[in-house]
Parts: C-alpha cells; structure tokens; sequence
C-alpha cells in the first residue's frame, strides 16, 4: 500500500520539479540582466530571494503549486469503496488536508532547492550580503550579515505559508464550485498583492514575518506562530464542514 502510494505520487512531482526548473531558468535569466544593471555582485541568495517575490510569486508560483497540489491530493478520485471503507467523512476530510499539507512541504523543499541550484548556474558565490558592492547592499541599501542557509529557510517558510494557505483555500472553493473557477479565485487572490490595490493578510504575514530583517521578533513570532495556525485551523474547519455536507454520488 506505502509502495502504490509512493508511485502514485512520485511521476507528478518529478514531472512538477521538471517545470519548476524550467520556470526558474526562465526567470533568472529575465532577472538576471536587471540585477547586474545595478551590481555585477549576484549571489545564489539574491536568486533565492527573488524566487518568492513579486509578479512570479503571486502569479506564477502560488497558483501553479496550488492547483497541483489540489489536484494530486483530490479526494474525488478516489472511488465510491473508499467512501463506505472510512468511518466518518470527517476522516476522509483530514486525509486531505494531511496530503495537503505533506505535498505543500514537498514542493516548498523542491522549489527552493531547485531555485538554489538553477541560481548557481548564474552565480558561484553563495551569499555576499555584507559586501557594499553587492546587489543586495546597493538593491537595499543594508549589510546583512547571514548564513545562505539561514536565507534558504526563510525562503522555505515563504513559500510554504502562501501555498499551504491557498491549497487548502482551493480545495475549500472546489466544494462549492468548480475547478477552473476554484483556480481563477486563486489568481486573484494572489494577484491583488501584484497591483497594489489590496495588501492582502496573507502577503502581509509573509512581508512581516518571513524576512531576513525581522525574523522570529515579537510582531513576526505572533504573526507566523499564532495568526497563520488560526488561519489553517479555521479553514480546516470550514472544508470539514462543507465535506460533511456535500453529496458525491
């Protein structure tokens, strides 16, 4: 059974890691020509941080990975015996929001170490923040004294909490409509942190509480330890709801 499981899984994810380095190499190389406008200094780091900011992240990472994970964790595939075989659909629903969650810390692990080593083929430097001629120094105007590995967990949570969030907000919106409406929900919602119109809470968690300036403060601990669970319970609790009253046959 942990066999089947393995291999159910495993073509789509490494078919995702596949588009996800193509995605970034395309990036990189459009970004690339911008930040050596402003340094010839570019760090592995710098790619990382650009990898889950602005228009690629709201546009293209969170509804991409959204959508997928949705997808392969979709509980309507599987079959009517599979129903009658659970006690309760409250089982069935916190199944699907574990996959949920144990897909959306995959592809979070995938995407940041894809982004590190698609961006050491633009780099060879790892990190260079505390360096005044660096792009980060000039882009920012601050010395950052840190560890890339330090920068490769923030970039970790930063695209863990938005995905997370959304996946289980499409898997919610698939219950009361359909998928190719679910998905367009999910554009805007990113989206709208694109244009400037709304600073929507969830880019404000991740802005204030994911960010190398900040990290683990008082506002940023609050923020990541006790608002965004609320949000993922809260939402837990309204998918089981829905689930409990939707007819599948």
């Amino acid at each position: 059974m942990f066999c089947n499981s393995i291999k159910r899984y495993l073509f789509p994810i490494l078919l995702f890691a596949f588009f996800i380095s193509f995605a970034d190499f395309v990036y990189f190389t459009v970004i690339r020509n911008f930040m050596m406008s402003i340094s010839s200094e570019v760090c592995v780091a710098d790619f990382l941080e650009e990898s889950c900011a602005g228009n690629y992240m709201n546009l293209i990472v969170i509804p991409i990975c959204s959508a997928f994970i949705t997808e392969l964790s979709d509980f309507q595939k599987n079959t009517i015996n599979y129903y009658y075989r659970m006690k309760s659909r409250k089982i069935i629903a916190l199944r699907q929001f574990v996959r949920v969650l144990l897909l959306s810390i995959t592809i979070s692990t995938f995407w940041v170490l894809i982004s590190s080593i698609i961006g050491g083929l633009f780099s060879s430097e790892l990190i260079n923040w505390n360096s005044r001629t660096s792009y980060s120094y000039l882009s920012k105007g601050l010395i950052l004294d840190f560890n890339f590995f330090y920068i490769f967990e923030l970039t970790f949570f930063k695209i863990l909490l938005p995905i997370l969030f959304f996946s289980q907000l499409e898997c919610i919106i698939n219950l009361v409509t359909k998928k190719v409406i679910s998905f367009f929900i999910v554009v805007l919602l990113s989206g709208v942190n694109v244009f400037g119109y709304v600073k929507f809470y969830l880019g404000f968690i991740c802005d204030n509480a994911i960010n190398p300036s900040n990290y683990l403060s008082m506002t940023a601990a609050i923020l990541l330890f006790i608002i965004f669970p609320l949000l993922i319970t809260l939402s837990l609790y309204i998918f089981v709801k829905l689930f409990d009253r939707k007819d599948f046959i």
